[in-house]
């Protein structure tokens, strides 16, 4: 369902509602005349209330859209550099001798540096990922580990509030 249709149903169901109590209200004050009156009038003006609001309802739903995808985009970029990096990670750190080219290595290292380099990923996460690839070139297992595990928990961080 579109922003402005859903806009335009709870219009309709606002004004419906209005009017239904303004008949009643209209109704018990001075009969059936009286009541359409009111219901007419309450209606109404709640029907041009919401239209006249229309505008201002639709940009409200714009921005929060379009936070949510950027927000959506930041998390799914940090899950992959986080992805990325654990994979340039098991290069560096094979589990047999030959386990890994050298060429292939090469290729994770670029990938995780491009993927890391993005400028949408937060601030606290980019220097994470920046001492994890430091740490994996220079081939220390213990501060590899330490700052991946750092690098896990800021992108947790990230999407912790979600």
């Amino acid at each position: 369902m579109t922003p402005e249709r859903a806009h335009l149903y709870g219009t309709a169901a606002v004004a419906a509602a209005v009017a239904t109590l303004g008949a009643g209200v209209g109704a018990a004050a001075g009969g059936p005349g009286i009541a359409l009156a009111v219901a007419a009038i309450t209606g109404g003006g709640a029907l041009i209330g919401g239209l006249l609001t229309r505008g201002r309802a639709l940009a409200a739903a714009e921005t929060a859209q379009s936070a949510a995808a950027r927000s959506g985009y930041v998390e799914g970029r940090s899950d992959s550099l986080l992805a990325t990096i654990s994979q340039y990670e098991a290069a560096v750190f094979p589990a047999s001798p030959d386990g890994v080219t050298p060429e292939e290595r090469a290729a994770r290292r670029a990938h995780a540096y491009k993927v890391a380099s993005d400028e949408a990923l937060p601030h606290p996460i980019q220097e994470a990922a920046a001492a994890a690839l430091e740490a994996l070139d220079d081939g220390d297992p213990h501060r590899s580990q330490d700052t991946i595990t750092t690098l896990f928990y800021a992108v947790r961080k990230q999407t912790a509030g979600r």
